[in-house]
């Protein structure tokens, strides 16, 4: 018998769980909702952990936030190309986990199972300005929002975004991988562990991939 589930398995668990939970449904619909569709996405039903991100989604579920996500229309596990133009033309492709659109907003939500201290908020902030720019490109007319949620504690951080500023400084990356990617050594910029830069397969060193 293995050790149970892994910080991964959890964590994904938690997504497709999320990406098919009924956020206007009530409490005692949602949760048999989670455990019956639990055990088809893992190996071990027993497993306990399996019950402990069932009680974490249902947590969120139970949030305002998360209350009100029933009066929008909302994308899940939403498909995107961002191209931008810089000295070629460069895509990014991804998928965001919800966004939820009124008649005034649109705004990306990204589901993270860990704790807001355990996690590299600055990863997480790059990750989302992207997703963020795509909803800007698509909603030209929209007020955009994003945030960070931590299913485990129930954390949510706002994110914030310059537009023009943050696609400035994607360019700037494109291009510098563009014009070092024949280097036997391309090292990381300063501050940047490349843990979430949608890039890192292009510019880690043979020795760091």
């Amino acid at each position: 018998r293995g050790k149970g589930m892994s910080a991964l398995d959890q964590g994904n668990l938690a997504h497709h769980l999320l990406e098919k939970l009924d956020f206007s449904a009530l409490p005692e619909i949602q949760r048999p909702a989670c455990e019956q569709l639990a055990p088809f996405l893992v190996s071990d039903p027993a497993d306990k952990a399996v019950t402990g991100v069932i009680n974490d989604i249902m947590t969120f579920a139970a949030s305002p936030l998360a209350r009100a996500f029933g009066s929008s229309r909302l994308l899940r596990e939403h498909p995107f190309t961002l191209k931008l133009k810089g000295k070629a033309d460069y895509y990014i492709r991804g998928a965001m986990d919800l966004v939820a659109i009124t008649d005034a907003r649109a705004a990306v939500y990204d589901y993270k199972y860990l704790r807001r201290e355990d996690a590299d908020l600055e990863g997480y902030r790059f990750q989302i300005r992207t997703y963020m720019l795509v909803l800007a490109r698509a909603f030209p007319e929209k007020e955009i929002g994003g945030k960070l949620l931590f299913l485990r504690g129930g954390d949510v951080e706002p994110v914030i975004c310059d537009f023009a500023g943050f696609e400035k400084e994607l360019l700037e990356i494109m291009d510098a991988v563009r014009e070092r990617s024949g280097e036997t050594e391309f090292l990381l910029r300063d501050g940047c562990d490349g843990s979430h830069c949608p890039f890192r397969q292009r510019c880690m060193t043979p020795s760091l991939a």
